[in-house]
């Protein structure tokens, strides 16, 4: 890889990269028990506009 920045590299993390650190979580939660009912229409509410334009409604 060019190193453009002209830095010192001081270790190598290339192994680690792709390195998945956290378990994957649960996705099939219930979203009204997890956010609440009021949370979730407030979230609904304030991201519509951006979830219909990437079709997740």
């Amino acid at each position: 890889m060019l190193n453009t920045i002209q830095i010192n590299k001081e270790k190598d993390i290339d192994e680690m990269v792709d390195t998945q650190f956290q378990p994957k979580g649960n996705s099939n939660i219930d979203i009204n028990k997890f956010f609440g009912k009021k949370n979730k229409e407030l979230i609904l509410k304030i991201c519509e506009k951006n979830m219909k334009k990437l079709n997740y409604l």
